[in-house]
């Protein structure tokens, strides 16, 4: 009996990491992934992908995705999504 308990007490709890490592933070309001944002006092722009900012590092690659227009969000709203790899 205590080695079915044991059992199904480490079954939960493997299951509770899995999840907590594919788990995506949440997206301010208004925002959904493929959107392009940036803040006023940067001229950084980033595009959310998987729940991640990802920075267009130039020109180029910006145009590369078609130049998206972008949402502006303060800077404390766009520091607290996590960031992914750069755009290429």
């Amino acid at each position: 009996m205590y080695l079915l308990i044991a059992s199904i007490v480490i079954i939960i709890i493997i299951i509770i990491v899995i999840a907590k490592l594919y788990a995506q933070p949440a997206l301010p309001a208004g925002i959904v992934n493929g959107d392009s944002v940036k803040c006023p006092e940067d001229a950084k722009i980033y595009k959310i992908e998987n729940n991640r900012k990802r920075w267009y590092p130039n020109p180029t690659i910006y145009g590369k995705y078609g130049s998206p227009p972008f949402k502006t969000l303060t800077c404390a709203v766009l520091n607290s999504i996590p960031s992914g790899p750069d755009m290429s």
